[in-house]
């Protein structure tokens, strides 16, 4: 009789916590996708181990998501040893959609699943996106509503491979 009770409270508790993780955010469609966004760091010691070490290693970064599938990134590179900081992290990707050649777009396949295909390099990345519904924690991260969760997968899908956070930090149009 107590081992019924113990796997029954077991399980409403797995269950709650999946409606709790719900209700923290859901699947992020085009229009949560689209916008300028400033990346939000995330500790190197909690990403996969499956680079040997950080692929975009810049401190700051802003991406450009575009209505029409146009990507745009920025990135500051970090400073070398000696170096003295010209100023803080300061956003350079427009509002509007700019007149530069087009490299690298993004197409929403299904809501939380996003293909950055990036022709410069031949190189098609799926990430799944999570729009965040409300301020939350992650971990020592503070998350606000709006904030993007990106998951990059492996070429399977099956393997998370990266984790980027994004905050909103304007708008984007064509």
């Amino acid at each position: 009789m107590i081992r019924r009770v113990l796997l029954v409270w077991l399980a409403l508790t797995w269950v709650n916590q999946g409606a709790y993780a719900q209700a923290k955010s859901r699947a992020a469609t085009a229009t949560d996708f689209t916008g300028v966004f400033q990346l939000i760091d995330y500790p190197a010691e909690q990403q996969p181990k499956y680079f040997k070490e950080n692929p975009w290693p810049a401190p700051c970064q802003f991406f450009g998501h575009y209505p029409d599938g146009y990507w745009l990134h920025q990135q500051q590179t970090a400073l070398r040893r000696g170096q003295v900081q010209s100023g803080s992290c300061t956003n350079a990707i427009p509002t509007k959609k700019p007149a530069l050649p087009q490299t690298v777009s993004w197409k929403m396949l299904q809501p939380g699943f996003v293909l950055v295909d990036r022709t410069d390099y031949r190189v098609q990345e799926i990430w799944k996106v999570d729009h965040v519904n409300g301020p939350t924690h992650l971990d020592s991260l503070n998350l606000d509503r709006g904030d993007l969760i990106m998951q990059l997968l492996d070429r399977t899908g099956k393997q998370l491979v990266w984790i980027r956070l994004l905050r909103r930090v304007g708008d984007a149009r064509s």
